[in-house]
């Protein structure tokens, strides 16, 4: 029994021994958010006349890092790669091959670098050096943003290249770069006195340089001549393809045959080489393609056929190709089409426009018409209706007041078998209620632009497609009436070439983007104007500077 109990005093003290040496992450307390500090660095910052081919930085706390090979910024940039070694405290970047003779380097660090624990990132981690007599200390700041909304753009990568390097954004990466922060600012810094341009881009793939058909990016028009510190260069960015655009496939696709292009369509024509010979029904099937019909129901017979397109950048090209129809058992597109406007509560004077899925080959005029109540009916005069050229779209005006008084309602009535496709299909009935909006019923915006610009467009914006609305030109004192209850932008555009629309720029002969200056409320900290019924809001007054 003795032998027994001391067995079981001997297990216990074991174990109460075993438990206090046992090391454990202790529980509770703050948070560590400290970040590290750095203790020293080889070379100092600022140094000058360094020889080594090493970065070394001390802490004073164990560190690790974050992807510091491929996010580490350094300028001017580096061919050759570098290796890392981290050891407690420290970290060390050993370069492949020599820095260049008589150069400034800045090496910023962003969030390569951080504590084991939390994560905690040093702030503002950079260090300049050089392997001259001097530090160069020219520097270039100011702000990118969205060239649509005008919003900041956070992490854009900014490049300088010199006046005389054969490289730009979209051939390849800059000696010298940074990225903005979450204001959209940037500043370049440690810079040599020259003549530079300047460009940004959002870097999806890291490749240092603007994909044009995939990434946004954008230029400063202005050569930038650094003899002193430069501040308040701004510009901004947007998607723009510039790859030249190219015939890419021509071919049939079940009874039709498609002429596709490389890049979206602005504007188009067909003609025959032999003008004795009818065009086939066409449309525009998707922004970079053309579709031909098949009317005559002809198979096989080949016809040359002349086809001009123009793509946003107003570069144009005319191209000469071979077209046929092949029989399939494919079925047909169906034949469908949409009104416009999509709201029922409209103004007095209404541009309605119905656009088709195929070229429409027959309408039946007297199918069309307002049912005003139960026994009164009302059609569009003949002469207001429109048609495109490839008869894709009909539009005419409805005159509300000629119909019903403000409060009432109408509805538009479009009977089965009003179009007959150039495919013989026809058109399903489609009905549609429009009510005469009363003021009482919608909202208003008013306001006053205040510019030097000569001409100016003032735009009524979706906020959430960045659609126009509606829009005015060169008008001090505006209004936008009738509005439904919903958020809406205004903004100013520069109209500096007076064509009525707001040009957006073309990197290839570096013409800059028309300024825009959209309504801001100060006070909301916000550009979105909210309507609701019966709500009049005055005062979304604006100014726009452009220099002349």
């Amino acid at each position: 029994m003795k032998r027994y109990r001391l067995s079981i005093l001997f297990l216990f003290t074991a174990l109460t021994i075993f438990a206090c040496a046992r090391i454990s992450s202790p529980s509770g307390g703050p948070t560590d958010e400290i970040p590290p500090t750095l203790l020293m660095s080889v070379p100092d910052s600022a140094q000058t006349n360094y020889s080594g081919n090493t970065v070394l930085l001390e802490f004073d706390e164990w560190v690790k890092t974050n992807n510091i090979e491929t996010n580490l910024i350094i300028t001017p940039s580096i061919q050759a790669g570098f290796k890392t070694k981290v050891n407690k405290r420290s970290v060390l970047l050993t370069f492949q091959e020599p820095f260049a003779d008589s150069t400034t380097y800045t090496i910023n660090f962003g969030n390569t670098v951080q504590d084991i624990t939390n994560k905690n990132v040093p702030p503002n981690l950079r260090l300049s050096f050089s392997t001259g007599p001097f530090i160069d200390s020219l520097e270039i700041s100011g702000t990118v943003l969205d060239l649509y909304t005008q919003d900041p753009k956070q992490g854009t990568l900014v490049s300088l290249y010199a006046l005389t390097d054969s490289l730009d954004i979209t051939t390849g990466s800059a000696s010298y770069f940074t990225k903005t922060d979450t204001a959209g600012r940037y500043n370049l810094t440690n810079l040599p006195s020259n003549d530079y341009l300047i460009y940004a881009v959002v870097d999806q793939n890291d490749n240092l340089k603007a994909d044009t058909d995939t990434e946004s990016y954008g230029f400063y028009v202005d050569t930038l001549r650094l003899d002193s510190s430069i501040s308040g260069i701004d510009f901004t960015t947007q998607k723009l393809n510039t790859q030249a655009i190219r015939s890419a496939s021509n071919r049939p696709f079940g009874k039709y045959y498609d002429i596709s292009f490389s890049r979206a369509i602005k504007d188009y024509s067909l003609e025959h080489l032999d003008s004795n010979i009818p065009l086939p029904p066409y449309l525009l099937n998707t922004p970079n393609s053309i579709r031909l019909y098949n009317a005559r129901e002809v198979y096989g017979d080949t016809t040359q056929l002349i086809v001009t397109v123009t793509d946003s950048l107003e570069t144009q090209i005319t191209d000469t190709l071979s077209y046929y129809f092949i029989d399939s058992k494919i079925k047909s597109d169906p034949f469908t089409f949409q009104i416009f406007p999509n709201a029922n509560d409209l103004q007095p004077e209404v541009p309605f426009s119905l656009e088709f899925s195929k070229p429409v080959d027959t309408f039946l005029k007297d199918s069309l018409f307002y049912q005003i109540d139960s026994i009164t009916t009302a059609h569009p005069q003949d002469t207001s209706f429109i048609w495109n050229t490839n008869k894709t779209k009909l539009s005419w005006d409805l005159l509300l007041p000629d119909h019903i008084a403000p409060g009432e309602s109408l509805e538009l009535i479009i009977k089965p078998g009003t179009f007959i496709s150039v495919e013989g299909d026809s058109s399903l009935l489609k009905t549609k209620p429009i009510k005469y909006s009363t003021l009482n019923d919608t909202g208003l915006i008013s306001g006053s632009v205040t510019t030097n610009a000569s001409n100016y467009i003032i735009q009524l914006v979706n906020p959430k497609t960045m659609e126009v609305i509606d829009q005015l030109n060169n008008q001090p004192s505006y209004s936008f009436i009738f509005l439904s209850t919903d958020s809406y932008f205004v903004r100013v555009i520069d109209d500096a070439n007076a064509n009525g629309i707001w040009d957006t720029g073309n990197i290839l002969t570096r013409t800059p983007p028309e300024k825009v200056t959209y309504y801001y409320d100060t006070f909301k900290k916000t550009k979105l104007i909210t309507i609701r019924k019966n709500w009049e809001l005055s005062d979304i007054n604006i100014s726009m500077t452009v220099d002349n």
